[in-house]
């Protein structure tokens, strides 16, 4: 989790925006978010899974105060999320998983992910799992938007 909050604070750090001063608070703000998402789930420890929520949280209200980077090579590396648009998908435990892949993978971190739960959301990614099958048709459609960027379905 520390290596990834790190990672995080660094790419902030050296990006070129000016909207949201990136310091040393901003670090130590991520680390007492992941404290406080630890304890809300009665661990002692701050695990990986912590620090994803934490800058899933980050990255929702860096693009709501104007500190969005637009400048990604890879428009669906693009980890905002809109809160308020978005509806609670009976695969929300899935949705996280998909969303943990994609930031350990734009980290270098994604021998960090248990193999059981990247096995999940690359099946989950890439619709080829009986979990997806079972989805409801919206559900699917609302997660190949959110991962892929489209609008196909697999129905």
């Amino acid at each position: 989790a520390a290596l990834l909050l790190e990672r995080h604070y660094e790419k902030c750090r050296s990006a070129e925006s000016s909207t949201i001063p990136v310091t040393v608070r901003f670090l130590e703000s991520m680390i007492r978010l992941s404290q406080a998402h630890a304890r809300l789930l009665y661990r002692s420890t701050v695990i990986l899974e912590d620090a994803v929520a934490v800058l899933r949280i980050m990255e929702c209200s860096a693009f709501a105060y104007g500190g969005y980077d637009a400048n990604v090579e890879d428009v669906h590396n693009v980890l905002y999320c809109d809160p308020m648009t978005i509806d609670f998908s009976t695969t929300a435990d899935l949705d996280f998983l998909a969303f943990e892949l994609k930031i350990l993978e734009r980290y270098g971190l994604v021998d960090r992910m248990q193999p059981a739960d990247r096995r999940k959301a690359l099946e989950y990614i890439n619709g080829s799992s009986e979990t997806f099958d079972r989805m409801q048709p919206a559900d699917r459609r609302k997660a190949l938007e959110y991962i892929n960027g489209s609008s196909e379905t697999f129905d």
